[in-house]
């Protein structure tokens, strides 16, 4: 298979990617909303086979139903790609219509991230099918990557225990910096910290008291400062603190 050939079958079918991607950025899907997630599986679904591959669709009770597409499937394995087709924003957010195009840009939900890696993945696929590819490219869709997969529990990683087993290698369809290959992805562990104190009356408690707010600030900074360019980083995003200002909160 010639590269010329395979970019060649790309710009061919850029037009057609382009209208496709608009279409699934119209479905403002975030991870929890699986009416409109499944929706748009449907469309997804429909496309895919459309272009002469195996969809197999898989179920999931709290969050949208997964996707598989094949390239010839039942082959040697050749590539497995990954995207989802959820969004982190809710219904309107963007106005109406939801999706916009200015010159060369267009503008919407999950332009980015994720649904264009979705178009890139499928133009991919139907290059290589048109080349002659005879290997088993696999794309696989999920539906709460926002929510760090947590939605689909146990059933989700068994999905990809099963459904990425065998293939040599994989691309994820997730955004990358202009100009750089991204080669490994980071990984979220989140915690909630409660800090306790004595709470009192700021004025006539004062000095009886003992603030967590600014225990709470003094363990932040010293967190955070563990961040590491290229490396672990640290943030704290979202405190809770008091009820009113002249009282110092237990």
């Amino acid at each position: 298979m010639k590269l010329q050939t395979a970019f060649a079958a790309v710009d061919a079918g850029h037009a057609d990617a382009t209208s496709f991607l608009k279409e699934i950025c119209g479905f403002e899907g975030t991870a929890v909303d699986k009416a409109e997630i499944d929706r748009m599986a449907d469309y997804v679904t429909a496309y895919a086979e459309g272009l002469g591959f195996t969809v197999v669709r898989t179920p999931f009770e709290k969050c949208g139903d997964f996707l598989t597409i094949d390239l010839n499937p039942g082959a040697a394995p050749g590539g497995v790609m990954l995207a989802h087709m959820d969004t982190v924003h809710k219904k309107g957010a963007f106005g109406t219509p939801a999706v916009r195009i200015e010159g060369d840009r267009m503008i919407g939900p999950g332009v980015i991230d994720c649904k264009g890696g979705i178009a890139v993945a499928l133009l991919a696929m139907q290059a290589l099918h048109e080349c002659g590819y005879t290997k088993n490219a696999r794309l696989l869709l999920t539906a709460d990557e926002e929510v760090s997969n947590v939605l689909g529990g146990e059933q989700e990683q068994q999905f990809f225990r099963e459904e990425v087993a065998g293939f040599p290698m994989a691309l994820n369809g997730e955004v990358a910096n202009t100009g750089e290959v991204t080669t490994s992805r980071k990984g979220i562990l989140r915690y909630e910290v409660t800090v306790i104190g004595k709470g009192g009356h700021a004025g006539i408690s004062y000095f009886e008291t003992v603030n967590p707010v600014l225990e709470a600030a003094h363990k932040i900074i010293a967190l955070q400062e563990g961040s590491v360019r290229g490396g672990t980083t640290y943030s704290c995003n979202v405190i809770r603190a008091g009820s009113v200002s002249y009282v110092i909160p237990d």
